[in-house]
């Protein structure tokens, strides 16, 4: 749901691919996520979101893409949800969740939110 471009999309999945677990934050549909599992034979994804109606769209994707024994997307809280080992994890547009409360007009706290993502991350995860 983010507007990217086809060339910076492409960089992240080269970037993000990996034969570990790979973890979208915030995933919603989980487009990116499903592109990055399917650029590594070997590699599984968790995409994590509150929005019901838009994880269910991701399931239909993954069934669509021949993904589904490969990535599990869940409805809840990312905060409460990692698995013990990351190889990478995709958090685009969703950093506020580690943070205060946001208001307008302020900015977000992306340090609170990039202590709790390296938390999981394996050595030489991305």
């Amino acid at each position: 749901m983010t507007p990217l471009s086809g060339s910076h999309v492409d960089r992240l999945v080269k970037f993000a691919a990996t034969d570990r677990v790979v973890v979208d934050v915030g995933c919603g549909w989980a487009e990116l996520l499903l592109r990055v599992v399917a650029a590594e034979p070997r590699g599984c994804g968790l995409g994590i979101d509150l929005d019901e109606v838009a994880i269910g769209h991701g399931r239909d994707l993954a069934r669509e893409r021949g993904l589904v024994g490969r990535v599990e997307l869940r409805i809840g809280d990312a905060r409460e949800a990692f698995p013990d080992e990351i190889g990478s994890i995709i958090c685009v547009g969703a950093s506020q969740i580690w943070g205060s409360q946001v208001q307008e007009g302020h900015p977000l706290d992306y340090r609170a939110a990039l202590r709790a993502l390296r938390k999981p991350l394996a050595v030489g995860g991305r």
